[in-house]
């Protein structure tokens, strides 16, 4: 028996740049966890998967286990991006990493242009290039760089439809891609805004090693794991990646756990037990240790703290209306 397609959330309209009928499907299976991964592109036959579609209804918050970038081509609404609201405009941009959460605001029909790429899908050089960019805040763009990220985005999905199955059609969507990155690099250059550089600007032997992390670090993995996993020895893996990233491995998921752990506690009513499982720790004391020690305060506190102080922001606004 085939199975049968599944079917969007209601109100997203996926429309391809040639404007057939053709819908991408997305797998229900991700509003439970709220979490997109790359597989539940169902249509996508890229590394790299690219698309033009209208956004009729608001979209709830999520993450995703890879990069994606969503330039904004019509329409109004905004972004609640890690519990903070930014607006929506044509022209503007976001970027969002595997650990940031985010919801779509709708106030007229939102239409977009947008990639989604994993860190093993791009050139080590561009990844190392933007692996410190600040992801979660839209830039809006002026007139000169529109007509830039206009070109870019719409030349890759058109490749995208003109050469799927082709290695050529592939390579150019790659090479667009990250153009679009390093433009994106420039934009924030321009604005004198700083990026910290990791200690090797090639880490090109442990992109996949990334890869796998950012995918899996919510599922309590090892170092034991991830070697296995990308064909490294533990102990030459442990060596590397120290060598490359400029911290440890245990150090690097903790990190990426504890912001993860953060966001939610932010912006979800989900248990203090709950959040800690699902960041990827195997035991709540433990959680609540590393928390403290990292944040100086407890979950539960840093709960508090944080919605009072969005609470006083949002008041603020109305206050100034």
């Amino acid at each position: 028996m085939q199975k049968e397609k599944p079917c969007l959330p209601q109100g997203i309209q996926v429309i391809p740049a040639n404007y057939q009928s053709e819908v991408i499907f997305m797998n229900h299976d991700f509003i439970s966890e709220n979490r997109i991964d790359m597989t539940d592109y169902s249509n996508s036959n890229t590394d790299i998967h690219t698309s033009k579609y209208t956004l009729n209804e608001s979209f709830p918050a999520h993450w995703h286990d890879h990069y994606e970038f969503e330039y904004y081509i019509k329409g109004k609404g905004c972004q609640i991006i890690n519990g903070s609201s930014f607006p929506i405009v044509p022209g503007t941009l976001c970027i969002f990493s595997p650990t940031d959460f985010h919801e779509i605001i709708v106030e007229e029909p939102l239409e977009m242009l947008k990639f989604e790429y994993q860190e093993s899908d791009i050139d080590p050089l561009v990844s190392s290039l933007f692996a410190g960019f600040p992801t979660g805040s839209p830039i809006h763009l002026d007139e000169n760089n529109v007509l830039l990220f206009n070109h870019l985005f719409y030349s890759a999905i058109l490749t995208a439809e003109m050469y799927p199955d082709s290695p050529y059609g592939k390579t150019v969507i790659r090479k667009l891609v990250e153009s679009v990155i390093l433009n994106t690099i420039n934009r924030f250059a321009g604005d004198n805004i700083g990026i910290e550089f990791p200690p090797s600007m090639q880490f090109g032997d442990i992109q996949g090693v990334l890869a796998y992390i950012h995918k899996n670090f919510t599922n309590h993995i090892t170092l034991k794991e991830v070697a296995k996993n990308t064909h490294f020895s533990p102990q030459y893996l442990c060596k590397l990646f120290h060598q490359k990233m400029g911290i440890s491995f245990k150090e690097y998921i903790t990190n990426l756990q504890m912001n993860y752990a953060s966001k939610l506690l932010i912006n979800t009513d989900q248990s203090v037990t709950d959040i800690c499982y699902k960041s990827g720790f195997g035991s709540f004391p433990n959680f609540t240790r590393k928390f403290k020690k990292f944040y100086s305060i407890s979950p539960s506190d840093y709960r508090k703290a944080n919605r009072s102080l969005k609470g006083k922001s949002k008041h603020k606004k109305e206050d100034s209306k």
